[in-house]
């Protein structure tokens, strides 16, 4: 028998080789977070190493991480967005009868929101990729959610929502 039939190969190019490095990476350190935010809570804070966050932020910056990770993944079309927000859909059902503390299963369509928008732009945005929609480059100008203390959902873009919370920051100084 020939060596080479014998060889093992997983067919990775080494840039589908380093996403998932990349993935797995972030996977790691937000599990990490998640460790330390059930042994301490969210609130609590490494004692020794003064980052001025709480694991809350924390994890929330892991978790950012792992989003683009895979933003990176589904950009490259190693895995479809579509695949993975059709998974989650799947989950979000199926997991109900097995939740304890949760009154929905997390998704956004299980828990009826009050939608508004931002006065500049009256008509909700399409949450669709951004490098699905042609002509949208300028990354300020992608729709994003902004999820208010009392559950509202705020459509607006990027430009708008660092212009809206820097109104919200002065007059919370005011």
């Amino acid at each position: 028998m020939d060596s080479e039939d014998t060889r093992f190969s997983n067919e990775l190019t080494d840039a589908e080789l380093e996403r998932l490095a990349i993935l797995a990476e972030e996977l790691g350190e937000a599990q990490q977070c998640i460790g330390k935010i059930i042994r301490h809570g969210y609130e609590s804070y490494n004692p020794v190493v003064d980052t001025g966050r709480t694991n809350r932020r924390d994890l929330e910056q892991e978790l950012g991480d792992v989003l683009f990770a895979i933003m990176q993944m589904t950009g490259s079309r190693d895995i479809s967005r579509a695949g993975i927000e059709r998974r989650a859909d799947e989950k979000a059902a199926k997991i109900k009868r097995y939740l304890h503390h949760q009154e929905e299963a997390v998704s956004e369509d299980s828990k009826p929101r009050k939608l508004v928008t931002c006065d500049s732009n009256p008509k909700p945005h399409n949450h669709v990729d951004a490098r699905t929609r042609l002509g949208c480059v300028n990354p300020r100008e992608i729709p994003i959610k902004e999820i208010l203390p009392d559950g509202t959902i705020v459509n607006m873009t990027k430009k708008e929502a660092v212009k809206w919370r820097k109104s919200i920051k002065t007059k919370l100084h005011e």
